[in-house]
């Protein structure tokens, strides 16, 4: 999947693939396994992106005012079931 996987992404996979998935993690942490993955970002109105690759997308709503990615807003569960 990522051809480089340093330890911050390795951790941030492990949170992503974690059962059940970490919420803690935080959102911009998801936005660069993602581009890394070799995502397309594509700016959506307001907090919410959408990552595509090979014709699959991935809808999120950024985390805010708090940075972290929280169940049902997209996070991590869309994270690990994006593949």
């Amino acid at each position: 999947m990522l051809p480089t996987v340093n330890s911050k992404r390795r951790s941030a996979l492990a949170s992503v693939f974690a059962d059940p998935p970490d919420s803690g993690i935080a959102g911009a942490r998801i936005e660069s396994l993602l581009v890394a993955a070799g995502c397309r970002t594509i700016e959506d109105p307001g907090s919410s992106v959408t990552f595509e690759k090979d014709g699959k997308r991935v809808h999120f709503h950024r985390p805010h005012p708090r940075k972290r990615a929280l169940p049902g807003q997209g996070g991590t569960q869309s994270s690990s079931r994006f593949q």
